[in-house]
């Protein structure tokens, strides 16, 4: 990893409010996750190892060779991989390729827009939200059957 990316993912990046006690939410309740990315995976480890976060599966960018996001490919394979079906997955996604992704994967996609997506297309998403707050609470209840 380059050195600007390691400072980058190592010392910079943040995470949403609540994102920890969310993962430590749906361990608790028996719920697989998994942190499915476009990135390198190196980068992905060093973001869940530098805030202690645990995932059952890390689909990345550099142990898929279908095609990437918004082909539903990866999101398929991480289902296979965790041994759910689409209509028991949640997609988490702050990208327009990724809510695309996530939807003709066949899950329920909640998209998170901010700042940095305000004009991007989510529409694909069966859910909006715009806070972290409202993020967790739709993950909360889409993951219990509510």
């Amino acid at each position: 990893m380059s050195d600007r990316c390691t400072d980058f993912y190592g010392e910079q990046v943040r995470l949403l409010p609540g994102t920890s006690d969310a993962l430590a939410d749906l361990h608790e309740r028996g719920v697989a996750t998994a942190v499915v990315s476009s990135s390198p995976t190196d980068w992905i480890d060093t973001v869940l190892e530098r805030f202690d976060l645990a995932v059952d599966r890390v689909r990345s960018a550099d142990e898929y060779d279908g095609p990437s996001k918004p082909e539903p490919g990866v999101y398929e394979a991480a289902m296979e991989d965790l041994g759910v079906a689409p209509a028991e997955t949640v997609v988490v996604e702050d990208s327009a390729n990724g809510v695309r992704a996530g939807a003709r994967a066949g899950a329920w996609v909640i998209a998170y827009r901010d700042e940095h997506n305000a004009d991007s297309d989510l529409s694909p998403a069966d859910e909006v939200v715009e806070s972290a707050d409202a993020l967790w609470t739709a993950v909360s209840a889409a993951t219990s059957g509510e």
